[in-house]
């Protein structure tokens, strides 16, 4: 489980079909994307900095940055 600055709500993360596994078919059920809202725009760039520097390609479009997850889920960082 993950959270930020002692927030109560916790984003869970599992790795049932392990590294580098396949995505799932298409029209099958799950979550295609998700926002993640952070406090600040420094909170935002420091995050998509991490990623980059982990090897993502992010986009910044308007203030908000677009990346995939390892398992090719579309992830937009915004803030307050």
């Amino acid at each position: 489980m993950v959270s930020a600055g002692g927030y109560h709500h916790h984003l869970g993360l599992n790795t049932w079909m392990g590294a580098g596994a396949p995505p799932p078919p298409p029209g099958s059920l799950g979550m295609r994307h998700f926002t993640i809202s952070l406090p600040s725009a420094e909170a935002s760039e420091v995050l998509a900095s991490r990623a980059t520097e982990a090897g993502t390609k992010v986009e910044e479009i308007e203030d908000v940055f677009l990346f995939l997850d390892p398992s090719g889920k579309a992830v937009s960082l915004i803030h307050d």
